[in-house]
Formats: C-alpha cells, sequence, structure tokens
C-alpha cells in the first residue's frame, strides 16, 4: 500500500492553498486597479461637469446678467452723488439699450434712455445749448426729457425713478414713453 507521508501531504495543501491566495490576490489587486479607474473616471466627469457649469454661468454673466430675471432691473445711486444740475451719462446692458443719463434737475430726478426714440441714434448732452441731441437727426430735447425742437414726434423715453430709504432707485424694466410734442395748432 502505498502512502502519502503526513508531512508532504501538509506540503502539497499548504502549496496549493497558496497558489489559491496568490491567485486570490491578484483577482483583488485587478479589481482594486478597476474600482480605481472607475473611480479616476468618474472624478474626471465630475470635473469637467463642473468646469462646464462655472464656464456657462460666466459666459451669462459677462452677456448681459442672465443669471435670474430681473436680476439688474433696480440701479441704487447715492443722490449725494448728483448735485443740482448734474447730468451724468451711464452705461447699460445693450438689451436694455446701451446707456442713460442721469439728471438731477434741482431735485427732480430723471433715468432718460440715451438713444433717439424717433432715429435710433444715441443722444448726447450740449452744456453750452443746456439739451439733449440727436447728432444723426438735429432734435434738441429739453433737460427732462421734452421736446424742444426737430421733426421727432415727441420727448425721450425714460425710465422709473424714486427715493427709497434716502436713495435714487431707477427701475429700468419700467419704461416712461416721451411725451408727444406740442400739436402748433395750440
Amino acid at each position: 500500500m502505498n502512502t502519502i507521508p503526513q508531512r508532504g501531504v501538509k506540503r502539497a495543501i499548504s502549496r496549493s492553498s497558496s497558489v489559491v491566495r496568490r491567485a486570490r490576490s491578484c483577482y483583488a489587486l485587478a479589481m482594486n486597479k478597476r474600482k480605481y479607474s472607475v473611480e479616476r473616471e468618474r472624478r474626471k466627469r465630475n470635473i469637467l461637469w463642473w468646469i462646464g457649469v462655472v464656464i456657462a454661468l460666466a459666459a451669462a454673466y459677462f452677456i448681459g446678467g442672465l443669471l435670474e430675471p430681473g436680476q439688474d432691473r433696480y440701479t441704487i445711486f447715492d443722490p449725494d452723488l448728483y448735485p443740482p444740475g448734474t447730468i451724468q451719462r451711464l452705461s447699460l446692458p445693450l438689451r436694455k439699450g446701451g446707456g442713460m443719463f442721469v439728471v438731477n434737475d434741482n431735485g427732480a430726478f430723471y433715468a432718460i434712455i440715451a438713444k433717439d426714440p424717433y432715429d435710433g441714434c444715441g443722444i448726447q448732452w450740449s452744456k453750452m445749448e443746456q439739451v439733449f441731441f440727436s447728432p444723426c437727426s438735429d432734435h434738441r430735447y429739453y433737460v427732462d426729457g421734452s421736446w424742444k425742437s426737430g421733426s421727432s414726434p415727441g420727448g425721450l423715453a425714460r425710465y422709473a425713478v424714486s427715493m427709497q430709504h434716502g436713495n435714487i432707485v431707477i427701475d429700468t424694466e419700467t419704461r416712461i414713453e416721451g411725451e408727444p410734442r406740442p400739436n402748433p395748432s395750440d
């Protein structure tokens, strides 16, 4: 009868178990590498997604303040910045008209849209004549935006202005059309 010595059996078992252990560790290592590469890909996608979100938000901000509807509706100023008789041009986003004049006519504030309603040309302030005028068609308007001369059908459009908590508040969503020019027969 052939008998396997006890030592040989233990060695054979320990060899086979070490082979199994090695195979298991190689398999675990391969799974960890796979898990790590999947995790790394997921991280890359997340980073790229966040970069896209940041770029989209930055583009929306610089194109014209489109982050929230109406976020740039109100423009607030300290009235001390505009002493009586002050007329100052301010820039606005293009979709709001491109600009406006903030006028302090001895305590009466106006936010006049810097565009001639008749010809669409940008208006300018003439310090010498103390009037707004259109360089394209020679229309003239008083300091409050009302019609003075020229073929324009009426005065300049403006934004609603109010005083709240001691500040000038200009509502760039509320447009007030200019008064029609007086009828010559009146």
